[in-house]
């Protein structure tokens, strides 16, 4: 199998992944009230998906970078710099939240670990997790300067676009709350991204076999 067909290869499995944890994480997030999680298995539901989710992302952002022309490659780069940021802060957060969190609300004792919660407003994992969506966002800006072909090419761009330019309303939704709503646009952006990507990989598979 040729580089090329392992970065498309790659490519369409972590894509294809991104876009079904997304989903199932959508389905968490929407069941709960914002900012609130009402058990133990609402947050497991929320973060599991969740941390999954960042290491596809790593995966679908380096076969990105092999797929782009020699001169666009400083885009995509900077793209992995930036998912590799988001995967290190967001992966501590939920992995904190499963380990430490859960088994303490299974047992009655949220109060000693409530800091600890990346969905509690009063956590100091809540900005370091809007932090790193917000990493998550301009990892798909820079790695949208790659994308200049037509139909189905320009379509990934233009998602990928529109999900970069979440980046200031994730990260400054934890000084006003009410800028969530329009970084609550995550919910379309991001598994619109992955389904397109996931189809733009697949297609340039094909075409090399």
């Amino acid at each position: 199998m040729s580089r090329g067909n392992v970065a498309y290869t790659l490519g369409f499995y972590s894509a294809i992944s991104a876009f079904v944890l997304s989903i199932l994480y959508d389905i968490a997030q929407l069941m709960n009230l914002p900012g609130k999680v009402l058990s133990a298995w609402d947050l497991v539901f929320v973060t599991l998906p969740s941390l999954m989710l960042s290491f596809a992302v790593v995966v679908m952002v380096v076969c990105v970078h092999h797929i782009s022309s020699q001169e666009k490659k400083v885009w995509s780069h900077i793209g992995i710099v930036f998912a590799t940021l988001y995967t290190s802060l967001v992966s501590i957060a939920y992995i904190v939240a499963l380990l430490i969190v859960v088994p303490n609300m299974m047992v009655g004792d949220y109060a000693s670990v409530a800091y600890l919660d990346p969905l509690n407003r009063e956590s100091f994992l809540q900005p370091v997790d809007a932090l790193g969506y917000g990493f998550l966002s301009l990892s798909f800006l820079f790695a949208a300067q790659i994308f200049s072909g037509k139909k189905l090419e320009k379509w990934v761009r233009i998602s990928f676009l529109a999900h970069g330019l979440l980046a200031p309303f994730i990260v400054a939704s934890y000084l006003n709350p009410d800028l969530i709503y329009i970084g609550a646009l995550w919910i379309i952006t991001f598994p619109l991204s992955t389904m397109l990507l996931a189809m733009l990989f697949r297609k340039k598979l094909s075409e090399t076999t």
